[in-house]
């Protein structure tokens, strides 16, 4: 594929991603710390600790599941959050999202960066059509940046949660100008 293409991924070269099946333990706990943070734990879907145990019954249960990838994100060599896809359905091109930052990265501008990197990663890498996000109504912050990159938002699903959704037509007309914000972020 040259470089012209639209499917040339734009992922900053100061960022790097590690699936989880590739992580050693150490690298986990720190992970699961951040996870069962207050602050992070407050805005996932499940919202009660996870136990280490359970955490890597998960992690194992990823090397035969093909509708997850989850990513240790790093910028500069600075574990940074976590991005994740999951309900991935390779006939409809479409999966869910979710990431979170570490706690004390909580409030800078690094929620744009894994914005930025789930749909670059999702719509060139994964060569999906939509990617959608399930987030809970009280977290303004998180629906807010949603609509600056795109998202259409859609129904309060059975879960509570606001579903939005990302096209990649849209995403094709709007990266350019995401690149430019993300590459004077990093």
């Amino acid at each position: 594929m040259n470089e012209s293409s639209e499917f040339c991924c734009r992922i900053p070269k100061t960022v790097a991603l590690t699936r989880f099946e590739e992580l050693d333990g150490n690298e986990h706990k720190k992970i699961l710390e951040w996870r069962n943070h207050p602050l992070v734990s407050r805005w996932m879907i499940r919202q009660d600790p996870i136990a280490p145990s359970e955490h890597m019954a998960f992690v194992r249960s990823l090397h035969a599941d093909r509708s997850k990838a989850y990513f240790k994100v790093t910028l500069r060599n600075e574990p940074i959050g976590v991005i994740d896809f999951y309900r991935m359905d390779r006939i409809k091109k479409s999966a869910y999202y979710g990431y979170y930052l570490r706690p004390d990265r909580l409030g800078s501008s690094l929620g744009i960066l894994l914005e930025y990197v789930v749909l670059e990663y999702g719509f060139s890498k994964l060569r999906l059509d939509s990617i959608l996000a399930e987030t809970n109504p009280s977290n303004t912050t998180a629906m807010r940046l949603h609509q600056r990159f795109g998202a259409i938002e859609g129904i309060i699903n059975q879960r509570g949660l606001q579903e939005s959704i990302f096209h990649a037509k849209d995403w094709w007309r709007q990266r350019l100008k995401w690149s430019g914000i993300v590459s004077r972020l990093v």
